[in-house]
């Protein structure tokens, strides 16, 4: 005699394994989106994933530039732990870096006269994620030298050195725990300006500058969010100082002038 088989009545079904069922084609399901959204190397190592897209993984690149009227210009994008260094000599040079996400490294070494830089370190991945640190360098000497450093994301951090007349550093930074510091000596009606928000949430945002030996300098400050800190320091003749704090609690402000005919103004 032949036995079919048939579905089972609802009285004799087992609900617990029927559960344990469930359970098991929804890891099924995880598992294969995650192999069908990816490349086949990231089922093993995730990471693989980052450089799947063309991005720069440990990638390094170098531009080194003397003259008059050069121009470097690199971008990198998508990957991680990429560093781009320019280096220039002369008079009226050009250097652009765009970098986004991952542990970026931006290098800039300007001397020489009217010399432009411009950093860009955004972060296009989801906030929080690791990707999104950033780090920004600029070191200028000259005359008429201009610096611009704008960064997103968690953790960035920006440093500009510069020494001359008519220098001017502007970063703008907005997300967690972001750090920016300038270092500005031995000039005459150097400026720098630095905008900071701090997203909701997050850590705090610092800023640090010290104008040395100099006159008609001007430091201009506005900080957004809260636990935010700023330093500044001046000497010299004629020198201002301004800084303005949008934020709720734990903010602190630290400036010292020394020499004649300075000026600090403070908002909280």
């Amino acid at each position: 005699m032949t036995k079919f088989a048939a579905l089972v009545s609802v009285q004799n079904r087992i609900a617990s394994i029927g559960v344990l069922r469930g359970f098991a084609l929804f890891g099924i399901l995880i598992i294969n989106i995650q192999s069908s959204s990816m490349v086949e190397a990231a089922y093993f190592d995730p990471s693989q994933y980052d450089n799947a897209d063309g991005g720069v993984y440990d990638g390094n690149a170098t531009v080194s530039q003397s003259g008059t009227g050069g121009k470097s210009e690199i971008t990198q994008f998508g990957g991680r732990s990429a560093t781009a260094k320019s280096t220039q000599s002369g008079l009226e040079n050009v250097s652009i870096i765009n970098q986004e996400d991952g542990y970026q490294n931006a290098i800039v070494l300007q001397e020489g006269t009217r010399g432009v830089s411009t950093i860009d370190q955004i972060a296009n991945r989801p906030a929080g994620v690791w990707q999104n640190t950033a780090r920004a360098t600029t070191l200028a000497t000259g005359i008429d030298t201009l610096s611009t450093i704008t960064q997103n994301g968690y953790f960035g951090f920006a440093s500009v050195e510069q020494s001359g007349y008519n220098t001017t550093s502007t970063i703008f930074q907005s997300g967690h725990n972001a750090d920016a510091r300038v270092e500005q000596t031995l000039g005459t009606n150097n400026q720098v300006d630095i905008s900071q928000t701090a997203l909701s949430g997050g850590l705090g945002v610092t800023a640090t500058v010290y104008q040395n030996f100099g006159s008609d300098l001007v430091v201009s400050v506005t900080q957004v969010g809260k636990e935010n800190s700023t330093e500044i320091t001046q000497s010299g003749k004629n020198n201002t100082a301004y800084v303005y704090q949008v934020a709720t609690n734990n903010n602190s402000i630290c400036i010292t002038q020394s020499g004649f005919f300075n000026t600090s103004t403070v908002n909280q």
